[in-house]
């Protein structure tokens, strides 16, 4: 017997005996529990990453671009793809161009030049109904300018495939900023209280924007501050993780179920 026949009769065997033997209030349980297994069961999208490399005397590259597979809206996965495609085309061509014309410069000027280095490398933090991908970047163009960015990408992967920004996972009428912001701030004065010495910048925190970085991974929302939202002196990029239990009271019903069963 082929094994995914083999899981629905188990499913539909466990969900008979508990309802056929357990009081209403149990069956509300059984309910939950039959769809905690039919979640886990589902096949989750496949992601691969095309690995671009290129070197030169003027520059290296070193970048992997995600290609989604199996994705439930189709046409939702095909233009995602081509946009991703896209975007990191353009911004290859784009940075090769700018280390060329500065390659060229420092000749004729006759100064030392630096090799430019552009490295992208994203992960999946999370693949299910909700698919959370985070991309460390790290841009060199020389000395004194270098920088670290983290990029992230936040998607519903259901029959109408959609990405979900900061403001869209939270309830239409919740006041998420002013929740998200004191969580961040408390989060700020404990990690002065056990000293941290990478806050340098934060404490100029005022609020996060309907556009903010985040990504998702089980049981947690983890807010992305970019450098160049710091003050001038900032090192690092800052991160605050919440625990989806702190915003239950603000969060999408179906974006906590999803947090909360992965």
């Amino acid at each position: 017997m082929k094994k995914g026949k083999q899981q629905n009769i188990f499913k539909g065997v466990v969900f008979l005996a508990l309802c056929l033997f357990f009081t209403p209030q149990e069956r509300i349980q059984a309910e939950s529990i039959a769809e905690i297994i039919a979640a886990t069961d589902k096949k989750s999208a496949e992601i691969e990453f095309k690995k671009v490399k290129d070197k030169k005397t003027a520059y290296e590259i070193d970048i992997k671009i995600p290609v989604f597979h199996n994705m439930k809206d189709m046409l939702f996965q095909m233009k995602l793809n081509h946009e991703l495609k896209k975007r990191a085309n353009e911004e290859k061509k784009e940075f090769i161009k700018e280390a060329k014309e500065k390659e060229k410069k420092a000749k004729g000027k006759k100064y030392s030049f630096k090799q430019h280095k552009l490295v992208v490398n994203p992960k999946v933090m999370m693949n299910s109904k909700i698919i959370s991908l985070m991309s460390e970047n790290y841009v060199y163009k020389g000395e004194n300018n270098e920088e670290q960015k983290i990029n992230t990408l936040n998607i519903w992967n259901g029959k109408q495939g959609k990405v979900l920004t900061f403001a869209s996972i939270f309830d239409e009428d919740a006041d998420y900023k002013a929740e998200i912001n004191n969580i961040i701030a408390k989060q700020i004065e404990a990690r002065k209280e056990n000293g941290e010495s990478n806050l340098k910048g934060i404490d100029n925190f005022k609020s996060v924007k309907k556009n903010q970085k985040y990504y998702l991974k089980e049981n947690t929302v983890v807010v992305i501050f970019e450098q160049f939202e710091q003050p001038l002196g900032y090192v690092g990029v800052p991160s605050f993780s919440i625990p989806v239990q702190e915003i239950e009271n603000i969060i999408r019903p179906d974006i906590y179920r999803v947090l909360m069963n992965n």
